[in-house]
């Protein structure tokens, strides 16, 4: 069984990303100065701007807000209208005796996006406190690379999981959708 394609083990992994967001407000917040840098940073890695500690709080109840909105998105959408699923072969996929699979599929793939997403705006908040509770300087090349590599990893996500939806189409099925072009 394909893991990237597994709804439940996807849910798993972004409620527990979710968690670790969570956590981390919670464990670094008292040690964290009054004033903190967590709202805006400059493409060398250095804080623009110093907040009040309590919009932390704000940004948390954000994240569970995006969170919620993501996790009923990666649902929601594709069920109510799956021919908006964008794959290969999509009447394949689509056709009445598959497209609960296909949607719980692409959920998965959804799920597996939110999560990712959830692990940088992690990695950028770990970054935050250690700079914040340490006063430790974080190379400039820190949020360049961060993005660079999350992109990477949604890019080698995506091109992994659209290969299983390239099934080879019989020469009747291909014979079907040519009459049905013309």
């Amino acid at each position: 069984m394909n893991l990237l394609l597994n709804k439940r083990c996807s849910k798993r992994f972004f409620f527990v990303s979710v968690l670790m967001i969570a956590l981390s407000v919670l464990i670094a917040y008292p040690f964290l100065p009054q004033q903190i840098v967590s709202d805006s940073f400059n493409l060398m890695g250095s804080g623009s701007n110093s907040p009040k500690l309590t919009l932390l709080i704000v940004q948390l109840v954000f994240l569970s807000v995006y969170t919620l909105i993501g996790y009923g998105a990666a649902d929601f959408f594709i069920r109510v209208a799956p021919s908006s699923i964008n794959i290969p072969n999509k009447e394949y996929w689509l056709h009445p005796s598959r497209i609960k699979t296909t949607i719980s599929k692409t959920s998965a793939i959804g799920y597996w996006i939110l999560f990712f997403t959830n692990i940088l705006i992690w990695i950028i908040l770990i970054r935050i406190y250690i700079e914040q509770i340490a006063r430790a300087e974080i190379s400039t090349a820190f949020f360049p690379i961060l993005i660079i590599l999350y992109l990477l990893i949604l890019t080698v996500f995506l091109i992994r999981t659209n290969k299983a939806f390239k099934k080879k189409l019989s020469t009747s099925e291909i014979g079907c959708r040519n009459q049905k072009t013309e």
